[in-house]
């Protein structure tokens, strides 16, 4: 049972809906459109409800892209090509004795289902990381518990936490690459209204590791972002 607010009324209904799971992931589906109740009440709470199954109550959130315009993300399905103008990422690796780069700006995301999946732009992430922890997609007890690290890793529920000194506080970040060629980083303040995101390529080795300086590096940006100061070499 999916439980939303009435756009008219304000008062929760509960309504049967079907579960279908495709690539990985699971949706809700309507079997009369768009123009149905129910997905006319979640549009309306800003795609804010709760499934219903088996005694278990799960929060869910509906159509992020849209209402946030985020229209360079999409799925990347079977998708082998980058749309658009894009950086290409290269593969380096030794075969009789000789080295040989490669580009590999070809390659399909699926392979990494739930961890990613997902074509994007730096301009997305960061409306996504703003929007997240300005508290515009989750309810304030869910954000906390994304926010909410494990003792041991730093790492709450997708987002870890970076504790930048007593004089500039918290940031919260989550980095990462598909498997070789690419990464990308997005930061935001516990408020979201700093952001720091970037997309880089390197020539990758057979270790998937970038340059040596690269953390240095990005740790030296997100002080002078997010803290105005500059670390020493």
């Amino acid at each position: 049972m999916l439980k939303v607010a009435g756009r008219r009324t304000g008062n929760l209904t509960s309504v049967p809906v079907a579960v279908t799971r495709y690539r990985g992931a699971d949706f809700l589906v309507s079997m009369l459109g768009r123009g149905t109740g129910w997905v006319r009440d979640v549009r309306a709470a800003g795609g804010r409800a709760a499934l219903h199954c088996k005694g278990h109550e799960v929060p869910i959130l509906l159509e992020i892209l849209r209402p946030l315009k985020m229209r360079g993300t999409m799925v990347a399905g079977n998708r082998t090509q980058l749309p658009g103008p894009h950086a290409h990422g290269y593969y380096r690796y030794e075969e009789d004795g000789r080295q040989k780069t490669v580009d590999i700006s070809r390659q399909n995301l699926s392979l990494l289902a739930d961890a990613g999946d997902l074509i994007s732009t730096t301009q997305d992430l960061a409306t996504f990381i703003s929007a997240l922890n300005g508290g515009k997609l989750l309810p304030p007890n869910l954000l906390a518990e994304m926010r909410k690290p494990h003792p041991k890793m730093g790492y709450g529920l997708g987002l870890f936490v970076q504790d930048l000194g007593p004089d500039c506080g918290t940031v919260y970040q989550h980095n990462g690459s598909p498997p070789h060629g690419y990464g990308a980083f997005m930061y935001s303040s516990p408020d979201g209204s700093k952001t720091l995101t970037a997309s880089v390529t390197w020539v990758d080795e057979a270790t998937r590791g970038p340059a040596k300086d690269y953390q240095k590096l990005v740790d030296r940006l997100v002080q002078k972002v997010f803290c105005g100061r500059q670390t020493a070499d």
